[in-house]
């Protein structure tokens, strides 16, 4: 790998953000494209990409990229003219050209042992496109340049305000044999640019971009430049036959060139985006997290002095700036907020290509639909979700989807339908993952588990479907009938729901045998900070993150039943478990026995509902998450703590494990085996401390 040696670390880092997005752009539309007639859009968009991974690596010197990129280019512009159509053989050669150039790029990074052999997708790329191989420099009649009346005026002010600057006008000609006309002319133009300003090129840039540039070029370029040093690097690019150059005069009167050109450095307009490291947006978000911390206790004091010295003219003033400091934060936090959002597609561009080959190598035909790319969410957040969503979409191709025999057999179409969709739902972001093959086996699942030991097959039998099916998370419950390459192992699942809730998530199932499944992933918005609850349970105050919570209420001390040894209650006629918060989280109680109201917060992960008894509700908060640290390490039930306003802690709550501590407890066993109608006829409600 020989690079020109005047590349600097600045120009490898710019053509290594620049190829990751073409990289990313063609994983996302070169599957879209197969057997589809109507792409010409899409595979415009591909040769576009291939096409500036061509020129921007001839300007780099990276030979290996330039011949890949070059024979990909050839191929696509036999498709979308036409002659070639985007069938399996076609775009079998882009994807492994794809895996090759990121290969490519890698090696930029961390340079392989040995040099990276593109031939042998260069050959298989050519015999896709029937055996062609370069496409050959157009010849186009030659038009004189001329400049517009605003070139000429900005050559004009140029020599005006620079003593020592020139206009040069550079002619070049490419000899018969060169085939990449239009990288040569990127080069050229790039030699021109370094040594002053490009006000104008026939053919213009876009014209060399859409392959329209013939063998020869003139361009006007302005600066303090070595006319001869300028000509022995123009002759130095590859397949340049001529070049000359001559002093360029102003014309007194341009009217009537109407010649369009274009180039770089010739507009005035700024740039609108810049590149950020995302350590620096990290940086800044703790920032913001501990001005939010200090925004609550300024809220706090303020409300403290406000009630203690409420005539107090100094206290109002206070007061008012504390109210304008707290709305000046909240700004603030939103603004980065935005910053730090991603389209969720970013994520889902390489699944395309991972049905695709999951669905040839089972023998499926697979429909794979993508939805809701544009949802936005936190970059954080991003990075977490690719593997469930990996998880779930293999399980889908290789379980749930069914081969084109068996979905004859039952009266579907051959090719079955994948769904990977997202979109927002009350303050969470939600990912579904969808198929319409043959459903869960609750009957499946529950003889699996018995059979392995988790579940004794009287415990199996109470379960409703629903609770059966959700037995697919359990760790080692798998119920294919052999292992794959793909899945089958009895792992993933349990993976999915760990990871999702270890983010404050939760997985929902729903599925019907015969019909389909459909897997709800919800997502936070973000992991820096979360909308929550805050109650009180024996002196130590929690935070429930609000996306959990269904609602509050005060429930009669008599309308609290005992149903073996757990807490139950009535919930317009559905009885749910009752679970003590501090008993949760392992804190001894230090409360006397009640005799008034419970305070009850239903919540609920996935389908399924608790109640949680704390002493008092007190308000919903944006609270900022802070991690245990490893000196205190997990505590289950327990998600993370937070800094309040007065600058105590409160323990954030890990909702789904705690639904699934008390189905371990058999909490959802009792409240299933109480009718809902008659509740007055168990245990006293004494005997919850026996519990």
């Amino acid at each position: 790998m020989n690079l020109d040696p005047d590349i600097t670390q600045e120009d490898l880092q710019v053509f290594l953000d620049e190829a990751e997005e073409q990289l990313q752009l063609l994983d996302e539309n070169i599957v879209a494209i197969e057997g589809r007639d109507d792409s010409s859009d899409l595979i415009q968009e591909i040769f576009r990409a291939a096409h500036t991974l061509k020129g921007s690596s001839a300007m780099l010197g990276y030979q290996e990229m330039t011949d890949l990129g070059h024979a990909m280019e050839t191929l696509l512009d036999s498709v979308r003219k036409g002659s070639l159509a985007p069938t399996t053989n076609v775009v079998d050669a882009l994807l492994h050209s794809l895996d090759k150039l990121r290969l490519l790029k890698d090696a930029l990074i961390e340079p392989p042992d040995k040099p990276i052999d593109v031939s042998d997708v260069v050959a298989e790329l050519n015999a896709a496109g029937g055996g062609k191989s370069a496409v050959p420099v157009k010849t186009i009649a030659v038009v004189e340049l001329k400049l517009t009346d605003a070139e000429q005026a900005r050559v004009t002010e140029f020599l005006k305000t620079q003593v020592k600057a020139k206009a040069v006008l550079v002619r070049a000609t490419l000899t018969d044999r060169c085939e990449w006309g239009a990288v040569r002319w990127f080069q050229v133009l790039g030699e021109l640019s370094e040594a002053g300003q490009l006000i104008a090129s026939n053919p213009t840039q876009q014209q060399i971009e859409e392959e329209e540039a013939g063998t020869s070029l003139e361009a006007v370029v302005v600066g303090e430049i070595d006319e001869e040093e300028l000509v022995r690097h123009v002759r130095a690019v590859a397949d340049i036959a001529t070049a000359e150059i001559e002093e360029y005069r102003v014309e007194s009167d341009s009217s009537g060139s109407k010649a369009s050109s274009t180039a770089a450095g010739a507009g005035t307009k700024t740039a609108q985006t810049i590149r950020v490291d995302v350590e620096r947006l990290d940086l800044m978000m703790n920032v913001i997290g501990e001005l939010v911390i200090d925004r609550g206790r300024i809220s706090q004091i303020g409300r403290d002095l406000e009630a203690k010295y409420r005539d107090e003219s100094l206290v109002t003033e206070l007061s008012k700036t504390s109210a304008h400091i707290v709305k000046a934060v909240t700004e603030l936090q939103d603004r980065v907020m935005e910053i730090r959002m991603l389209p969720i597609g970013t994520v889902f561009g390489g699944f395309p290509r991972l049905v695709r080959d999951l669905a040839q190598s089972l023998d499926k035909k697979v429909e794979f639909e993508v939805k809701g790319q544009d949802t936005e969410i936190d970059r954080t957040v991003i990075e977490r979700v690719r593997d469930p969503i990996v998880h779930l979409l293999r399980n889908a191709v290789d379980h749930g989807l069914e081969v084109p025999e068996d979905r004859r057999k039952a009266r579907k179409s051959e090719k079955g339908v994948l769904t990977l969709s997202a979109y927002h739902e009350q303050g969470h972001i939600v990912v579904e993952v969808s198929d319409d093959g043959k459903g869960i086996d609750p009957d499946a699942l529950r003889a699996s588990a018995v059979k392995k030991g988790f579940l004794k097959k009287e415990a199996a039998t109470n379960l409703t479907n629903q609770e059966a099916c959700e037995l697919v998370f359990l760790a080692g419950n798998s119920t294919a009938k052999q292992t794959t390459d793909v899945s089958g192992r009895g792992v993933g699942m349990d993976i999915v729901r760990s990871n999702i809730e270890a983010i404050g998530g939760f997985v929902s199932l729903e599925t019907e045998v015969g019909k389909g499944t459909s897997f709800k992933l919800r997502l936070p918005l973000t992991l820096a900070t979360v909308q929550s609850l805050l109650v009180q349970s024996d002196g130590g105050i929690f935070a429930i993150p609000l996306v959990y919570v269904l609602e509050t209420r005060r429930v009669p001390k008599d309308d609290v039943h005992i149903v073996n040894h757990h807490e139950v209650f009535n919930l317009r006629g559905t009885v749910l478990p009752l679970v003590r918060l501090t008993d949760a989280v392992g804190w001894e109680s230090r409360r006397s026995q009640k005799t008034d109201d419970e305070y009850v917060v239903v919540v609920r992960a996935g389908e399924t509902q608790i109640g949680l008894v704390v002493d008092s509700v007190i308000e919903p908060q944006e609270i900022v998450v802070k991690p245990l640290g490893n000196f205190i390490g997990d505590v289950r039930g327990v998600a993370g703590a937070s800094i309040l306003g007065d600058g105590g802690v409160a323990l954030i709550l890990d909702i789904a494990t705690m639904i699934n501590m008390a189905r371990q407890k058999g909490a959802f066993s009792a409240a299933r085996s109480l009718d809902a109608e008659n509740v007055a006829d168990d245990e006293p409600a004494e005997a919850a401390a026996a519990a």
